[in-house]
């Protein structure tokens, strides 16, 4: 495995999350991103990186032609945007509660993945938000969000 670079870099800090991140890709390549997130889990900012760091998920990505569409039916389904943010249809918005280290992204289609030449593109997904919330996104951008009981 090799880590991807963004000008000869091969890992970011964003300080609006401080967090730091390296990518590489899948042997189906996929963009795969590992990242720490101080404010979720302060213990491990100086740390040497290891598997056991490994706490969860933390992002998953759906590329929509209609971000702000389903950005609009996600925060009336619970699903809030970061810090109370507006929706964002030409960026990344980070949607859910930022405590919980977890975010659901949602972007526009073309957009550049960074560490990579790669553009966002619509694919199937289904995945389900606390055991309460169904979501199921086409491969042509339409989602359909299911309470589950």
């Amino acid at each position: 495995m090799e880590l991807t670079k963004e000008e000869d870099d091969d890992e970011v800090y964003f300080s609006f999350l401080d967090a730091q991140s390296f990518y590489f890709l899948d042997p189906s390549g996929n963009i795969v991103e590992f990242i720490s997130r101080y404010s979720v889990s302060p213990e491990s900012a100086g740390e040497s990186f290891s598997a056991q760091n490994v706490l969860c998920i933390s992002e998953i990505n759906i590329t929509t032609g209609e971000v702000r569409a389903l950005g609009n039916r996600l925060i009336s389904n619970g699903v809030p945007v970061r810090n109370g943010e507006a929706i964002r249809e030409d960026g990344l918005n980070f949607m859910g509660e930022h405590e919980a280290g977890s975010f659901l992204l949602l972007g526009p289609r073309k957009r550049r993945w960074i560490f990579s030449d790669k553009e966002s593109e619509t694919f199937p997904l289904s995945l389900v938000i606390n055991q309460h919330l169904d979501i199921s996104l086409d491969g042509e951008g339409f989602m359909e969000l299911k309470k589950v009981e």
